[in-house]
């Protein structure tokens, strides 16, 4: 069965004082679909040991392919991607769908099942929240039909929320506001502007908000030197800590710091002296990224990360994912989103995905954030010795989850 949405939100509109359609929480005043697609399926916490190993994977392809195409300090949520490439595939069919399942190691039942999985597995509590988000925003056209089963599947196992308006400037301000909301006002105004042929976006928000199991005292706190990527140096806040798990595999060593709850760490890979950080970045496989963690081990470990700040770029994704083996859905040609629907007599594909990240990682603990946008258009065609790990030069990091050893987020520190 199809929906035309402009048909829907007619009906949705007549009774939206009744049912207080409208968004909740942030500034929204687009038309909230989403009581019509409550979510009806059985929902495990258990990801699977398979999964972990797909997901850790694919996080490792991703990290390595974008850090060959970057330069200065690199921050990416594999998680939030993953969740906004799930949000698509409930609409994808044929060979589209299978070059997202075989990029991700997963089919698209696995991979509806360790999205919900993960999100209700995730550990809130006393300082520490760690939250996602998703939702699909639907233009209101005469000439779009949005297939049911698309946002039944995205209600079931992601909690995606439903929006539909003209995409003018109120759609604008209204995304804006929904992203801000759900990562905590990290990430404002992610979109400048609303491209007049865009016909939906789906979008996942990851926010990360924790203070250290053991904070810092002013103590521990120095004005040290940070040696940039480029030898020139930076003063920065040197936080000082005595950890107790150490890591040391291939042309590389570092060290994990709990969060509070001990659910999640910082995991710090600080690769040998004169190893470039970006080759060293582009090499890390899921191989590398597993052995790495393999081998933790107890012991003192004298440790030294610095207090620092990024804000990514909107990043545009399209040629990594498109390297990774996910072409189709890029091409006029070749996209087949049958299952999301259709545009008049025109399939639909995806003009772009894009991801924003942000972090502040301070003697208190770390707040981070991401967003990852798609954007679909219509198509012209149908991881007990002492050791010392001082992160004062270009390292490689990454936010785990301890349960799964999936990272959340994984960045370069090369300049402060």
């Amino acid at each position: 069965m199809k929906r035309i949405i402009t048909r829907m939100t007619s009906a949705i509109l007549a009774i939206v004082m009744l049912l207080s359609a409208t968004a909740c929480g942030a500034n929204i005043n687009a038309i909230k679909l989403s009581s019509g697609y409550t979510g009806n399926v059985s929902r495990t916490t258990v990801v699977s040991q398979d999964q972990k190993s797909s997901v850790i994977g694919f996080a490792a392809e991703f990290f390595s392919q974008l850090s060959k195409t970057q330069d200065g300090n690199v921050l990416v949520s594999p998680v939030s991607l993953l969740y906004c490439l799930t949000l698509l595939a409930n609409g994808a069919d044929g060979n589209t769908l299978k070059q997202i399942e075989d990029t991700v190691g997963m089919d698209l039942d696995d991979l509806n099942r360790f999205a919900a999985a993960f999100s209700e597995s995730l550990y809130n509590g006393d300082g520490c929240k760690v939250s996602l988000a998703n939702s699909a925003w639907i233009k209101n056209d005469p000439a779009l039909v949005v297939e049911e089963g698309f946002l039944q599947a995205n209600a079931d196992w992601l909690d995606a929320e439903v929006f539909a308006s003209d995409f003018g400037e109120e759609t604008l301000k209204d995304i804006n506001s929904w992203v801000s909301e759900n990562t905590d006002g990290m990430i404002n105004n992610v979109l400048e502007s609303i491209d007049p042929g865009m016909l939906m976006y789906l979008i996942n928000t990851l926010l990360f908000d924790s203070e250290w199991e053991t904070k810092y005292k002013n103590s521990q706190i120095k004005d040290e030197v940070f040696t940039n990527y480029d030898s020139s140096t930076t003063s920065v806040n040197m936080m000082s800590s005595k950890e107790s798990i150490y890591y040391s595999y291939g042309a590389a060593q570092g060290f994990a710091k709990k969060y509070k709850g001990g659910a999640y760490s910082f995991v710090a890979i600080l690769p040998d002296e004169n190893v470039d950080i970006y080759d060293f970045a582009a090499n890390m496989d899921a191989d590398f990224f597993n052995n790495y963690l393999k081998s933790g081990k107890y012991g003192e470990v004298y440790a030294k990360i610095p207090e620092f700040k990024f804000e990514s770029e909107l990043i545009e994704l399209n040629e990594i994912l498109a390297s990774m083996g996910m072409e189709d859905m890029f091409i006029q040609s070749k996209a087949n989103f049958r299952k999301m629907g259709h545009y008049g007599d025109l399939g639909l594909m995806v003009d772009f995905i894009s991801q924003k990240t942000v972090i502040d990682v301070s003697r208190n603990g770390t707040k981070a954030a991401a967003v990852t946008i798609g954007g679909i258009k219509a198509t012209s065609i149908p991881r007990d010795e002492v050791h010392y790990v001082y992160l004062d030069r270009p390292f490689v990091y990454a936010i785990i989850d301890t349960n799964t050893n999936i990272p959340l987020f994984m960045g370069i520190t090369a300049n402060l």
